[in-house]
């Protein structure tokens, strides 16, 4: 009996090897390295897929991750100011609950007697005409002016000099502190400016310091380029004066609440010791961040949900992308699990490919956001809608080397790309969860329905947030038009305006001022081309304007019963300059002098509310407003009623407005306003020709068109407009992409299906129709989606809208027919390749 062969040992197989010489952890790390390198050669297989994925979300994590860094920065980093949450803004308030500046004597009065606050100052912004020396070119520049403990209350100190004391304004010392900005930009950031005179409007002043480069306190929407001390003598005398803002500073120990109880029980007991000036008025606060942060919170925070719209398409794209890599690997994976390999080694690779995808897109993305921030001012700018003064200077400054700001977006990338990429790497998993990876053989590759219900879902889901994102922007839209379609009350056509302030310590009377805008008015209606030019105080659509208190002659009341309105100041021809019509009356004339009775005129607004409607010339009324040729009893007698102008802004309705005619009353500063014929060309040359032969001194003219300040009041609409409906338009280029490739890819799965379809007497047409009534099957589902969540979300929408429903049927129909139209093209494509492909064609493909 032969004795049994014996089977030589198998030698051991190259990994056995080299376990059996390195421990267990040297393993791990080496097993590691392989599945790095097996996912990085997932770039090599297939470099379009995944450059496609890498820059779609470098698109999503990129814009998400700049709107991140602007809403920190603008919104949440800490003020500029020392201990920021102890700072607070004063104001009182009137009867009927709106707000007022406060007077000098008032917040002198909360300093001394509100002990919760440590201290208080007050603030008045203005424009002044900068010159270095009487040689030197003028140049208009926005002053803060402040009371001596204003920088010590908000807790900065200066990068140079020092800042203004108690003993300055005891000896009306005349200084000035200039910004970082105004120093580098007017003087290249020369430190001998200090100790230097300037001259803002002709009177001399003496630089003391330069304030930090973050430092800035916006004033009225505007951020001051340099401090000077509040001048008590013109704005702080009369309780009645209510035009100063204040801050102040709360003790460590007392709460928001503490102060506002303190400081409402010492306005009642000042509205007890001044009921001529105090008695319907009261005292509020708020914290400064809400004062200044709050106008621009829901707008931004409005555009980041945005993002995060666009954010959560652009990973449903990437899913999409990834999953239709997956499939097409399906065999390999299959083999893998055959041959051994677990579900969490599988899951690990595919983990590691998406997070090599979304780290990649996260690197390109920091440029996306670099480039977003740095280029967002000047798209916007070039649109016609430039960032509010008081926003644009607290961008990010990652181009200029803001390493926090960096820091910040950095991390913030990070984070998206982390969350993004393990989101991804789990959908092959749950696609194929409770059927085994091994089961991915049994039909020979082809796709199951499951698989392809969650590449559709996918789809859904992103049709449904790009439904809310093109309904938002299409409201937006709407309202912006409901804006544009908006009467302000004057015509801007062929419209020319331009400001000039005059110089006190030159124009240092009445009669100066009248008679200096009545020389220049007259010069510029001996212009050739000039149809007509007026001046005005306030131009409308400025912003806050003055007001004042009216009585009619013959009433008595207290100061502060007196009824209110705008008070403005105007010329003879400013209303025909402007196409304002005449309602009752006449106009201001060449008769109406300081030498004349006194007249004014009031708005149809006015004439509504005040009058009942009913005529209002020869009504005489007292106001508040006097001068040293007006005392203050000085009767007033209407002689005509104007159409309303929108005084602050076209959404708010227009207001009871009082002219005073500019002959009458005097002007430090004014717009004047020319309307020219058609084609007349010269016109900025000769008015500032005009201008120089009256008074050489004067700053130079910015001469533009009055449409401007139309499109300025709109700045705001017109920013969340263009931001929102470029998210918009991202957002459905990157969902039709997805709908393109889950047709494309439908089609190439259901060859064997369509040739059958062919071969029982389908025409092409019929063939056709099924992949385009997938691609709208899909959107309607996408669409109903998004319906019901921008119904849930439509509340937060109202407060940016302008006579506009959030259920504004228009809108549907157009997003709808969008929508349609836009599927139609995503599976035109796919559609026509299959109807196109023969019969012959289709069986090969599937035989193949």
């Amino acid at each position: 009996m032969k004795s049994p062969v014996q089977q030589p040992e198998p030698s051991p197989t190259p990994l056995e090897d080299f376990a059996s010489q390195k421990d267990q952890g040297e393993l791990l790390r080496w097993t590691f390295v392989q599945e790095i390198r097996s996912a990085l050669r997932t770039f090599q297989q297939r470099p379009f897929l995944c450059g496609l994925a890498i820059v779609v979300l470098a698109l999503g994590i990129g814009l998400n991750a700049a709107l991140f860094s602007a809403t920190f920065n603008l919104l949440f980093s800490p003020l500029p100011y020392f201990e920021p949450d102890r700072l607070v803004s004063l104001f009182e308030t009137a009867k009927d609950g709106s707000r007022r500046n406060a007077a000098w004597p008032n917040i002198e009065d909360w300093q001394d007697e509100v002990a919760t606050l440590e201290g208080t100052a007050a603030f008045r912004p203005r424009t002044f005409a900068l010159q270095v020396d009487s040689s030197d070119t003028i140049s208009v520049v926005q002053i803060g002016m402040v009371t001596p403990g204003f920088f010590s209350v908000l807790g900065v100190l200066p990068s140079l000099g020092r800042l203004f004391s108690a003993q300055d304004d005891r000896d009306q010392i005349a200084a000035v502190m200039l910004t970082d900005s105004l120093w580098h930009q007017q003087f290249g950031g020369d430190p001998a400016i200090k100790g230097k005179t300037l001259r803002l409007n002709e009177a001399p002043f003496t630089v003391i310091g330069i304030l930090p480069p973050e430092f800035s306190f916006p004033m009225d929407g505007k951020v001051p380029a340099a401090f000077i001390l509040l001048d008590k003598g013109v704005y702080g005398e009369r309780r009645h004066q209510r035009t100063l803002g204040a801050v102040g500073r709360r003790k460590h120990d007392a709460s928001l609440r503490q102060v506002g109880t303190e400081l409402s029980g010492v306005a009642e007991r000042l509205a007890q010791a001044y009921p001529n000036t105090n008695r319907n008025f009261g005292a509020g606060l708020e914290s400064l961040e809400d004062s200044l942060r709050g106008p621009h919170r829901e707008p931004l925070l409005l555009l980041a949900g945005a993002g995060i719209l666009v954010l959560m398409i652009a990973c449903s794209t990437a899913a999409n992308l990834l999953l239709s890599s997956f499939l097409a690997r399906r065999r390999d994976f299959a083999l893998r699990s055959a041959l051994g390999a677990s579900e969490t080694a599988i899951l690990r690779l595919l983990m590691l490919e998406s997070l090599a995808l979304t780290g990649s897109g996260a690197l390109l993305g920091l440029v996306v956001t670099a480039a977003s921030l740095a280029s967002l001012p000047a798209i916007l700018d070039l649109l016609g809608a430039p960032l509010p003064a008081a926003i644009g200077t607290s961008l990010p400054g990652m181009a200029s080397g803001d390493l926090a700001s960096f820091t910040a977006t950095a991390l913030a990338a990070a984070a998206l790309a982390l969350v993004t990429g393990l989101a991804l790497a789990w959908l092959p998993g749950l696609a194929v969860r409770g059927r085994g990876w091994a089961s991915l053989l049994q039909t020979g590759g082809a796709p199951t329905e499951g698989r392809g219900r969650w590449r559709e879902s996918l789809v859904v889901g992103q049709i449904g947030l790009c439904v809310i994102l093109l309904l938002t922007s299409g409201l937006l839209l709407r309202s912006f038009s409901s804006l544009l379609s908006t009467s302000p009350g004057f015509s801007t056509t062929r419209v020319l305006k331009f400001g000039i302030g005059l110089p006190e310590i030159r124009y240092n009377t009445e009669p100066a001022f009248i008679a200096f805008h009545q020389r220049l008015l007259e010069s510029l209606e001996q212009i050739p081309g000039v149809e007509a030019a007026g001046a005005i105080a306030r131009l409308p659509l400025s912003g806050r304007g003055f007001s004042g208190g009216f009585l009619p002659e013959g009433e008595a009341a207290d100061n502060n019963q007196w009824p209110r309105a705008a008070i403005n100041l105007a010329s003879a021809n400013y209303f025909p300059s402007l196409a304002t019509p005449l309602l009752e009356g006449r106009l201001f004339s060449s008769f109406d002098s300081t030498e004349s009775p006194r007249v004014i005129l009031v708005n149809q607004a006015f004439r509504l509310q005040h009058l009942g409607g009913k005529s209002a010339v020869g009504k005489r009324l007292r106001l508040t407003w006097f001068s040293e040729i007006n005392p203050r009893e000085t009767p007033w007698e209407i002689v005509g009623v104007v159409g309303d102008t929108h005084q602050t802004s076209l959404e708010e309705p227009p207001k009871p407005e009082i002219f005073l005619p500019m002959s009458q009353f005097p002007a430090d500063g004014c717009s004047y306003v020319l309307r020219h014929a058609p084609g007349a060309s010269g016109i900025e040359a000769a008015v500032r020709s005009a201008v120089e032969k009256i008074d050489p001194g004067l700053e130079k003219l910015r001469i533009e068109s009055l449409g401007a300040v139309v499109d300025r009041s709109l700045a705001n609409r017109q920013l969340a407009l263009y931001l929102v409906a470029g998210l918009a338009a991202l957002a459905i280029l990157l969902t039709i992409l997805s709908l393109y490739g889950v047709i494309t890819f439908w089609v190439a799965q259901s060859q064997r299906e369509l040739a059958i379809r062919r071969c029982l007497g389908a025409r092409r047409g019929q063939v056709a129709a099924l992949a385009l009534n997938r691609g709208l099957r899909l959107m309607a589902l996408g669409a109903g989606v998004g319906a019901i969540g921008y119904l849930l979300l439509s509340r937060w929408l109202r407060s940016h809208l302008h006579q506009v429903s959030t259920l504004d049927p228009w809108t549907f129909v157009v997003a709808s027919l969008l929508l349609v139209t836009l599927t139609v093209l995503a599976c035109a494509l796919p559609s026509v390749r299959v109807a196109r492909a023969s019969l012959r064609i289709l069986t090969q493909e599937t035989n193949a």
